[in-house]
């Protein structure tokens, strides 16, 4: 890495602030935003501890959903389930893209406003987005689909069969 001005202004002000040096591999972007972030925590405060450990979990599993492993308390999480940091506040924009298409919307006082009209609920606003159906945290992608672990999909099914076997003998037999 060739060191410039810039380099050896940024490792001072790194010193400055974290008062040890400067990893010796790290680059002008990096030290750029890792100075504004200690500056910026300095003036305004840190973000509160229950507030990291939500993203340390929402960073977690999205990672781990990423790689195809699905923790099924997380995933079958409600509204009310989410952390408090991802809870929905008035005033808060969703954008969700559709099929080319981008849709913004607005979360009021206990409802949902989009293209001029309001909702009671996501999952209104997503049917009338798409014309179908759909769990509003799906689609916007509050929530992930939860997956059952193939042990109990095995079992899931299992019954199923089980239950119409049991059904067709007791027709049979009547």
């Amino acid at each position: 890495m060739r060191v410039t001005r810039e380099l050896v202004a940024l490792r001072e002000r790194w010193v400055e602030l974290f008062s040890v040096p400067a990893p010796p591999d790290m680059t002008v972007a990096l030290l750029k935003l890792a100075i504004g972030w200690k500056e910026h925590v300095d003036q305004h405060g840190d973000i509160s501890p229950a507030l990291a450990r939500d993203l340390q979990v929402i960073a977690r599993t999205e990672r781990d959903r990423k790689r195809g492993v699905v923790h099924s308390a997380a995933a079958s999480a409600s509204a009310a389930d989410l952390p408090a940091s991802t809870r929905l506040v008035p005033g808060a924009k969703l954008v969700k893209v559709y099929q080319g298409t981008t849709y913004v919307v607005e979360v009021g006082e206990g409802s949902f406003s989009w293209n001029g009209e309001s909702y009671a609920s996501l999952s209104a606003v997503a049917k009338a987005i798409t014309g179908t159906h759909w769990n509003g945290l799906l689609f916007f992608g509050l929530r992930t689909r939860r997956v059952k672990p193939r042990h109990e999909r095995a079992a899931a099914s299992s019954n199923v069969r089980d239950a119409r076997t049991s059904r067709a003998k007791a027709v049979r037999h009547a």
